[in-house]
């Protein structure tokens, strides 16, 4: 029976033989490699995708002739001297998945890409001078990629955006859409000081003490949040218009300060007490319908408004509104007054500003 031979390493040979191997097998895959980058080239510019355009997928196809139908041309050397001279480019509705077409139009002031098919926001990451950017009604979650210092209006409603962290940085800008969205930390937007208008419905919202330092706001919807506390609202004596419809707020004090207030929208909450209005001397028009109600004495205080709805609130006596002379409709529908009288009586001239059916 033979013993076991054991042979000497010699681990140089070894280290040699691997690499000679490794170089024979790199020459025979590296053609193969190159072969298969050669047939999946990924231009850069528009005209680069343009002249591949048969060897793209569908998705990124339909970009490229969305482009020779806007433009009503099927050349690519045309059409790519179009998106050179343009500042302004609208894509929307249009079934677009894929935007990498779009990606070295860096020159693009307006951009807008609503009503698409896109998840992919990456492409734009470069278009870094862009002032309005529309991305409404995609399937976006990722917002990294915008970051044109210069944005003054952003719209991404209807998205599935939840961390607004990449926003904190577009200091310029002014209106700001994300309803339908999935928030609910507002703190990446205590920097945007300039902004003036900002909507917010439908989303997770609770604590609006981020919003703080956007005294220049003058526009403000925030219905169907999570909202209890509206003391940060305090500091915007701009406000003009607010919506807080269908929240959990209770307190209006904070109110009282919005000296320029014109509308206010109330609906849906869970407010007894609207003392605090009768500061709000502008306010033309109160929607509060569906809260708990009973008294309407600080309403002749509000010496411009001209209509409320308080339907389907605890109100049984109209005695304080009698000396309104503004009022040109009042909704007193599923209250009390109206419904456990039978000929309820309008103390206003003319009885029709009453409206004790809707």
């Amino acid at each position: 029976m033979l013993g076991k031979l054991k042979l000497p390493i010699d681990r140089t040979s070894l280290f040699s033989g691997f690499s000679i191997a490794s170089i024979v097998l790199g020459l025979t895959i590296a053609p193969s490699i190159s072969a298969e980058t050669a047939s999946t080239p990924k231009p850069k510019s528009f005209l680069e995708w343009c002249v591949d355009r048969a060897n793209l997928s569908p998705e990124t196809q339909q970009t490229i002739d969305v482009i020779f139908q806007k433009f009503e041309t099927d050349d690519c050397d045309r059409a790519n001297s179009i998106l050179a001279e343009i500042t302004e480019l609208n894509l929307s509705a249009r079934s677009l998945s894929d935007i990498r077409p779009l990606a070295s139009l860096t020159h693009l002031k307006r951009l807008d890409l609503s009503n698409n098919q896109i998840e992919d926001i990456t492409p734009i990451e470069n278009l870094t001078n862009l002032t309005h950017l529309l991305l409404a009604n995609n399937q976006i979650e990722d917002i990294t990629p915008i970051s044109a210092p210069n944005s003054i209006k952003l719209n991404l409603d209807n998205n599935q955006v939840s961390d607004l962290t990449p926003l904190n940085t577009l200091t310029e800008l002014k209106t700001l859409f994300l309803n339908h969205n999935q928030v609910s930390d507002l703190t990446p937007l205590n920097a945007l000081v300039k902004m003036t208008t900002l909507f917010m419905n439908d989303n997770h919202i609770s604590s609006l003490q981020p919003l703080n330092s956007m005294v220049e706001l003058r526009t403000l919807s925030l219905m169907n949040n999570r909202i209890q506390e509206i003391a940060p609202l305090a500091s915007m004596t701009q406000m003009y218009e607010l919506h807080l419809d269908e929240n959990e707020i209770s307190d209006l004090n904070p109110l009282s300060s919005m000296a320029i207030l014109n509308e206010l929208y109330l609906n849906g909450n869970e407010i007894r007490d609207i003392r605090p209005l009768a500061s709000l001397q502008t306010v033309t028009e109160l929607y509060i319908r569906d809260n708990q109600i009973e008294d309407l004495t600080p309403l002749p205080e509000m010496l411009k408004l001209n209509w409320a709805d308080f339907k389907n609130n605890q109100i049984e006596d109209l005695e304080p509104i009698s000396p309104i002379e503004t009022l040109v409709g009042i909704v007193l529908a599923g209250n009390p007054v109206a419904t456990d009288r039978e000929n309820p009586t309008c103390p206003i001239v003319p009885e029709s500003v009453c409206r004790f059916q809707e």
